[in-house]
């Protein structure tokens, strides 16, 4: 019986590579990637960082649709993560980590090699969106 379940695994399996629609590295690759989620403390908002195509930002949604949308807007891929969400008590506002943390030996991750360097700063921005405003 066990011969028989392998076998039929085995064949299942081939037949879905088979029949299989076909992706690009590309497609695969610019898949949005949702990470992060976190809860406002009341639970009816949540917010999470979103990369597509290498574009990382902060979206939202809140009850009763949890209609998810971006509140920030970045364009290019810096390669930087957002991280570390943390709701406001009231849920009204949002402190965001922009830039990885330091190594060992203290340095900023910097995967565009930007001259200017790369810095771990934190943000926050009203719920309903608009512009982050630099905390540190």
């Amino acid at each position: 019986m066990k011969k028989h379940h392998s076998i039929l695994c085995f064949v299942l399996l081939l037949q879905s590579i088979l029949y299989a629609q076909s992706f690009s590295l590309e497609q695969i690759m610019s898949s949005p990637f949702p990470e992060n989620m976190t809860a406002a403390p009341m639970g009816t908002r949540f917010a999470w960082t979103q990369n597509h195509e290498g574009k990382r930002n902060l979206w939202i949604a809140e009850s009763p649709n949890f209609i998810g949308k971006a509140i920030t807007n970045h364009t290019e891929d810096d390669g930087q993560e957002i991280g570390n969400i943390t709701f406001s008590p009231n849920g009204n506002l949002i402190a965001y980590v922009h830039g990885g943390g330091a190594n060992r030996q203290g340095e900023i991750p910097n995967p565009t090699s930007d001259p200017d360097g790369a810095k771990q700063e934190i943000y926050l921005i009203p719920f309903a969106g608009g512009t982050p405003k630099l905390i540190k």
